[in-house]
């Protein structure tokens, strides 16, 4: 009962469409046979579009299949084409008549194909964003805190579970979602966690406070803050092994989580990707505008950062230039700070537990001879994992051949 009277109804509103569009064109129906067919057809064109409101309206209200609602329309739009050429008098021209009837009518019939299928596509991608939506919204996120306790228990380590978390994160394996994200000093709402913002996984260049939810690093000199996050529980609890077949974790860090100071120049790109890789072999890189300064000078939150520090990577990227004065010859150039501190470190740490990372043609420093000079442009990964070894500084040998 419910789908015959729905059946008349929709009937019904395209007929009165159909009679709107006949009534507006009574004022054309006698005049010149040109202007009538293109009146015709600005108002085949202007019902169509009330038709497709029409449909979408009744699909919406009435719990029938879409291609139902399309089925029972397509007759009645089709006697509304036929209707509205119909009312064009022929006006002492019968051939033009018959001939700008039928290509109009193929006109009009192709509008209609294409508002039905239009109608069609959109409500399939409507449905699928619709349920993609209640996906969303159905699904359960945990705190920061409580994801951190769930793998803490199972990895006997909650600093082994937070870089699990974050290297997971950073694979695009887990999802995150914050309640506010700023990047620099713009916030953006709510909404998902990008993975590239876990580029740090876990390690010195992301400020990390699990019990609040609050994560803070730096992307190409922009500052990245995630406040309030969760994580999709069902990420996680894929995590978690079962009872009945207990997993002794492997640690991602190593025992001693050898502090390694990264001294570097406006070389962002270069930073990071030195960064990452520390991370990734299961060392702790500091960066020192990456450290609170906790209203410290900056060269006593240097020497307080340095502390502790194992091993000293220096980045020698050719952002400045100089030479001999008068010479007139310029050679590219560490900025002055980089190379003060690759000093520091020799004297702090010993030269054998300095490397310096050379990028391009960047002139060495002529008195530091005797530390490990690695070119950027060969296989600079082997050749620092080879002198952090020599250094007896632990790490994951095994990653390390495989980053």
């Amino acid at each position: 009962m419910l789908m015959h009277e729905t059946r008349h109804k929709l009937a019904d509103e395209v007929n009165r469409i159909k009679a709107e569009a006949i009534k507006a064109f009574a004022i054309h129906s006698n005049g010149i046979l040109v202007a009538a067919i293109k009146a015709a057809d600005d108002l085949h064109e202007s019902a169509m579009e009330q038709a497709n409101g029409t449909l979408l309206d009744f699909i919406e209200r009435m719990q029938t299949s879409p291609a139902e609602i399309i089925g029972w329309a397509r007759p009645h739009l089709e006697n509304l084409n036929n209707s509205v050429l119909g009312v064009v008098q022929p006006n002492g021209f019968p051939q033009d008549h018959q001939r700008l009837t039928h290509q109009y009518r193929a006109v009009f019939q192709q509008r209609l194909d294409i508002m039905l299928r239009n109608v069609e596509i959109g409500l399939v991608r409507g449905s699928r964003f619709t349920q993609a939506e209640k996906m969303e919204a159905q699904e359960e996120w945990i705190s920061a805190a409580q994801a951190l306790h769930l793998l803490a228990t199972a990895f006997e380590s909650k600093i082994t579970a937070q870089m699990v978390i974050c290297q997971r994160a950073h694979a695009n394996m887990i999802r995150a979602r914050a309640e506010q994200f700023i990047i620099d000093d713009k916030p953006s709402g709510p909404r998902n966690v990008p993975k590239e913002f876990w580029w740090a996984e876990g390690n010195e260049a992301l400020t990390q406070n699990w019990t609040m939810g609050d994560f803070e690093t730096y992307i190409q000199d922009k500052r990245y803050r995630a406040f309030g996050v969760k994580f999709a529980s069902q990420d996680i609890a894929k995590m978690v092994p079962s009872s009945s077949q207990p997993v002794t974790p492997k640690p991602t860090l190593p025992t001693a989580n050898a502090k390694i100071f990264l001294v570097h120049g406006r070389d962002d790109a270069t930073k990071n990707e030195v960064a990452l890789f520390l991370g990734m072999i299961g060392l702790q890189p500091v960066i020192l505008h990456m450290r609170p300064n906790g209203g410290r000078h900056l060269l006593t939150k240097f020497q307080e950062e340095s502390e502790g520090a194992e091993f000293a990577v220096v980045l020698m990227t050719p952002d400045d230039e100089g030479g001999i004065a008068g010479s007139g010859a310029h050679r590219p150039r560490a900025r002055q700070n980089v190379v003060f501190e690759l000093g520091f470190f020799i004297g702090k740490l010993g030269p054998s537990k300095v490397a310096a990372l050379l990028k391009g043609n960047v002139e060495k420093p002529s008195d530091f001879d005797g530390i490990a000079y690695i070119s950027l442009c060969g296989d600079w990964k082997r050749d620092l994992a080879r002198e952090l070894h020599h250094a007896k500084v632990s790490f994951d040998a095994a990653k390390a051949l495989s980053a």
